[in-house]
């Protein structure tokens, strides 16, 4: 789980803003818990201190990537790096944000399922757009470590569009990068 920008947009932790009885990121630690992982990584960077004594962390292992400010790629490869040090035949990693706040455990268990039936790569689809969540195979490990910058997993998403399961998750493209984001999840009623 990446939990490691500045939000700098937004001028405040965006993975403290609350939603429902509690903040963005302990919702998605709390929907991740449901299911059975073999290792649960938090990436956390900037406010690193700040976020985390306003979480609990149940079974994840949290680590800071000291170099956040280099972008999404080098969180994600720290937390692929950890989640191999922790599982060494990991055969699969699944990726998520903690600015998502309608990440269910059913459209995680659908993830899971869809990889185990048939797909090497399981990506969500939102308004045209593929993104997180995402679940590589460890094929693609390699690939992810080799990311820089602020690309995240883009690049291989669109290199290996043959290869991939599509997951439709209504709501995906709500994510919170600015003061309007906000408002509207401060709006939102269901």
């Amino acid at each position: 789980m990446l939990a490691a920008g500045a939000s700098s947009r937004l001028g405040q932790p965006k993975q403290l803003i609350q939603f429902r009885g509690k903040n963005l990121l302990q919702h998605t630690i709390d929907t991740a818990n449901e299911l059975e992982f073999e290792s649960s990584i938090l990436i956390v960077g900037a406010n690193a201190d700040q976020v985390l004594s306003k979480v609990t962390i149940n079974s994840f292992q949290s680590f800071t990537n000291e170099n956040w400010e280099q972008g999404m790629a080098s969180s994600l490869r720290l937390g692929i790096k950890k989640s191999l040090i922790s599982v060494p035949d990991l055969n699969a990693i699944l990726i998520s944000v903690s600015d998502q706040p309608f990440v269910s455990k059913e459209l995680l268990q659908e993830m899971i399922q869809l990889y185990r039936s048939e797909s090497s790569i399981v990506v969500c689809e939102y308004d045209n757009v593929k993104g997180v969540p995402v679940l590589f195979g460890s094929k693609y490990f390699n690939e992810l470590l080799m990311l820089n910058g602020d690309q995240g997993a883009q690049k291989i998403i669109k290199d290996h569009e043959k290869m991939q399961s599509i997951v439709m998750f209504d709501h995906g493209n709500f994510d919170i990068d600015t003061p309007e984001d906000l408002e509207r999840l401060n709006k939102w009623k269901n």
